[in-house]
């Protein structure tokens, strides 16, 4: 008996370790993205006159869905932890699943040409489309964002003292 529960805590401890630096590494690949996003808006310098209205607009959008988020976390009593890592985690999947993608893409038109692959030429063409790479990036970053905010249904109503129609019909 002694034999078995030790297994099952050994297998417990080895989830436990494996979920922990599985979610480590998303939280960090996020933090990392979100970095590389406001240094790459920048370019080295810090001055908003360099600025693009597609950042500009990013920006304010960000923020607005930051604070919604801080809000809407705070009023569904989220842990300060899981304030920071939800949106984090999000951009963290987003990174990973992007990363592999565009590594991918070299070696499937390797597949399907047939042929070797000018690296130059597949260097000008990410570059040719740069800008619509940048605005998809945002977006998504937005949408990360925007699903780490907790939903309605899962923070409690609080008592108004006033029923809806549909809800004195429930009843």
């Amino acid at each position: 008996m002694t034999s078995n529960s030790s297994t099952q805590n050994t297998r417990h401890r080895a989830k436990t370790i494996s979920l922990f630096f599985g979610q480590s590494l998303l939280f960090f690949l996020g933090l990392i993205s979100l970095i590389y996003i406001f240094v790459e808006f920048f370019e080295g310098n810090f001055s908003f006159s360099e600025l693009s209205t597609q950042e500009m607009l990013f920006g304010f959008l960000l923020f607005s869905l930051i604070n919604y988020h801080l809000t809407a976390s705070k009023e569904a009593g989220l842990k300060w932890t899981s304030i920071l890592y939800r949106p984090l985690r999000n951009i963290g999947w987003y990174t990973l699943i992007g990363s592999l993608f565009f590594l991918s893409i070299p070696f499937l038109a390797l597949l399907i040409t047939k042929n070797s692959i000018d690296v130059d030429e597949f260097i000008l063409l990410i570059g040719k489309y740069d800008s619509y790479l940048q605005l998809m990036d945002l977006i998504i970053v937005l949408i990360c964002f925007y699903w780490a905010i907790p939903k309605t249904s899962s923070i409690p109503k609080q008592a108004t003292g006033e029923d809806t129609a549909t809800e004195g019909l429930a009843r």
